[in-house]
C-alpha cells in the first residue's frame, strides 16, 4: 500500500539530506522536536499543518513538493502557461477536480494495500 505520509517522509528525508541538515539540525531551525522530524521521516506521524509549514521553509520547498514530489521545472512551465490566463471560477474548477482525481487515487491505493495484504 502506498501511504502518503510515508511518501512524504521520504521526501522530508532525501531533502534533508540535500541540504546536508542532520535531524537536530532540521528540528533546531524549524522550532520543533526531533521526535516530530523523526516521526515525519518515518510516516508514522502526520504533522500539523503549522510543523508541515515550518519544515518546508527550512528545506526551501513548498507543501505541493511534499504531497505531490517533486515536478521537473518543465512541467512546472507548463501548467503556468496552461492556468496563467484561466479566470478565478475556473481555477477553482480546476482545484477542485485535482483534489478529488487525489482522493480517488488515495481510495485506489488503500484498497489495492487492503488486498495485497491477505
Amino acid at each position: 500500500m502506498i501511504n502518503l505520509r510515508k511518501q512524504m517522509g521520504e521526501r522530508i528525508k532525501k531533502r534533508r539530506k540535500q541540504l546536508y541538515l542532520t535531524q537536530d539540525k532540521l528540528a533546531e531551525q524549524a522550532g520543533l522536536t526531533i521526535q516530530t522530524i523523526s516521526s515525519a521521516e518515518h510516516g508514522t506521524k502526520g504533522l500539523r499543518p503549522e510543523s508541515l509549514l515550518k519544515i518546508c521553509s527550512v528545506l526551501e520547498i513548498t507543501p505541493n513538493d511534499l504531497y505531490l514530489g517533486e515536478s521537473s521545472l518543465s512541467e512546472m512551465n507548463l501548467v503556468i502557461e496552461s492556468t496563467e490566463h484561466m479566470e478565478l471560477e475556473e481555477l477553482r474548477r480546476l482545484e477542485n477536480y485535482v483534489q478529488h482525481q487525489i482522493a480517488i487515487r488515495e481510495a485506489k491505493d488503500l484498497l489495492l494495500g487492503e488486498k495485497t495484504d491477505v
